[in-house]
């Protein structure tokens, strides 16, 4: 397999995955914002105070520090400045807008990479991954040629790879992606309810950046690029 159709539907699943690594980043950066904001906003400036009080018990050098008025109207405004609090309601706002854009955007990434994907089969196997073998329900993988999947290629910085291994690498990834997403698409739901917990947004914030469903190693694989940043 090393006709150009077939080169192009597996780099394109690459391509697809990439992008979905861009949108989880932004997401992330977004996401790690709300839960201070979502408290900058609801928790009362008593814990402030509370706060500054422990403080100032804790040690002489810890009175001396807080013994500064702006550093203790700092403290006792739950260790934002007054300008921070005022705006943390827009700034929620926007970075829950900012969760939800990049939510939409990796549901579109797994769903464009798995269109890919179905076309890479298509062009292999001559049927698609979703139909049931008329025979007895036979894996498409079956109709495959064996030429085919003995043949390999490489795709970006990648190294040479059967067509075979591409072909499980770049389904599993897939799966993954649509796992990532379900769960991205319930933390979106949590945070459009509007009462929320700032213990629970952190567990969501945790959830989000370490991606619980995604094989990192295969993943970079089937991204093979060689960084971050490149395209």
């Amino acid at each position: 397999m090393t006709d150009d159709l077939n080169v192009d539907f597996a780099s394109r699943v690459g391509e697809r995955a990439r992008a979905f690594r861009r949108f989880h980043v932004r997401g992330d950066v977004a996401m790690a914002t709300i839960p201070r904001l979502y408290s900058l906003c609801f928790e009362s400036d008593d814990r402030g105070a509370r706060e500054l009080n422990a403080l100032r018990t804790c040690s002489a050098a810890a009175v001396r520090a807080a013994s500064s008025e702006r550093l203790t109207g700092y403290i006792a405004n739950g260790w934002a400045h007054e300008s921070e609090r005022a705006n943390a309601p827009e700034a929620l706002t926007s970075a829950i807008e900012d969760v939800e854009r990049a939510t939409h955007g990796m549901r579109e990434s797994a769903r464009e990479a798995s269109e890919a994907l179905e076309g890479l089969i298509q062009a292999l196997s001559g049927r698609s991954a979703k139909e049931e073998d008329e025979k007895g329900g036979g894996h498409w993988i079956e109709d495959v040629p064996t030429g085919a999947l003995l043949s390999s290629f490489a795709m970006g910085s990648s190294e040479p790879l059967l067509v075979e291994q591409w072909l499980w690498l770049c389904t599993a990834v897939v799966e993954m992606l649509e796992r990532e997403c379900e769960t991205r698409e319930k933390i979106v739901k949590y945070l459009r309810r509007g009462e929320m917990d700032v213990e629970e947004l952190s567990g969501c914030a945790v959830v989000w950046s370490t991606q619980p469903f995604l094989d990192q190693r295969l993943f970079d694989v089937v991204c093979a690029d060689k960084g971050e940043g490149s395209e």
